[in-house]
């Protein structure tokens, strides 16, 4: 029975460090996923920020030439004619 007792506890060993270095190598292949998973969302982002970057600066380039433009070549305002401005005496 001592050396039935021996060689049983001597698989119980073998497969329970089995396990724990699959326990182990899975927690770490885990960790490594979810670590490269979050590393690479955060370049998503980062890249898609700085590639709508050109884009936002183009339409406020644009939107204060229009606004430049409209201000340049206003229109005079109703009621009012260019040079006909009344002259006192």
């Amino acid at each position: 029975p001592m050396q039935w007792w021996g060689a049983l506890t001597g698989q119980f060993a073998e497969l329970a460090t089995a396990a724990m270095k699959d326990s182990a190598t899975d927690a770490a292949k885990s960790l490594a996923g979810n670590v490269l998973k979050q590393s690479i969302d955060g370049a998503t982002a980062t890249l898609r920020k700085a590639a709508a970057a050109p884009g936002k600066m183009a339409g406020a380039a644009g939107a204060a030439a229009v606004d430049a433009a409209g201000k340049t070549f206003a229109r005079p305002k109703p009621g009012r004619k260019r040079g006909s401005a009344k002259r006192t005496a």
